[in-house]
């Protein structure tokens, strides 16, 4: 058996033989991992990683690659000397998603001893409408009785909702205000459930402003 003197000796032996050598990679980052939340009506966020050359040799990024094409990423330049700082720059679009959006970023430098990095960023996307529950269903030969979506606008100031459509009149459909500023019950009913039938209905909502179109399903099967 190996004493420990004898495995630093086998050790150093393989790294001569090798021309390997233990080193620090060169880049130092402030963070590889960022978490913020958007705001209602926010279209894209920016998220900045700094970094700085700690090392004593020039470094160079040879690729920036997002995992998701909703993720614009790039360096201000692609060498950056021994001492100099710099950063990554990503841009995340947020059209039409809501909730966290968990998103990476693979960095990769010409170091030999930390050749590729990670860099992680989850935007939370605040929803505009909270709507519960999204899919109203009735059986065929139950009691073509009237079910009801809530409907909650998370910020009254910001989101409006303006007017509904539905695609199918065999589905009787009205609004009406709940109690609470913000809330309200969107009433559904079938003619009857001897038949099978299915309806989208669209819930046209101004978000700063800006249309969008949240929907509702509704089903006899």
């Amino acid at each position: 058996m190996l004493q420990l003197g004898g495995v630093r000796v086998w050790i150093a032996s393989m790294l001569l033989i090798t021309g390997t050598t233990w080193c620090q990679a060169a880049l130092e980052w402030k963070t590889t991992d960022v978490r913020l939340k958007a705001e209602i009506g926010q279209e894209s966020v920016v998220v900045v990683f700094p970094f700085r050359n700690a090392g004593e040799k020039p470094v160079r990024i040879v690729s920036v690659a997002p995992s998701c094409d909703c993720v614009a990423a790039k360096p201000e330049k692609e060498v950056y000397a021994p001492g100099e700082s710099g950063e990554i720059r990503a841009e995340v679009d947020l059209t039409g998603r809501v909730g966290p959006q968990a998103k990476f970023i693979t960095v990769t430098t010409d170091e030999a001893a930390r050749p590729t990095v990670k860099l992680a960023l989850v935007v939370d996307v605040p929803e505009p409408l909270v709507i519960t529950p999204r899919f109203l269903l009735w059986r065929e030969g139950e009691s073509p009785e009237g079910k009801s979506v809530e409907i909650k606008v998370t910020e009254p100031s910001k989101v409006a909702l303006k007017e509904f459509q539905s695609n199918n009149p065999f589905f009787e459909v009205r609004m009406e205000r709940g109690s609470e500023s913000g809330h309200f019950l969107l009433r559904v009913k079938p003619k009857e459930t001897k038949t099978g039938e299915e309806a989208v209905i669209r819930l046209n909502v101004a978000v700063v402003g800006k249309l969008q179109v949240f929907v509702v399903y509704a089903a006899v099967k």
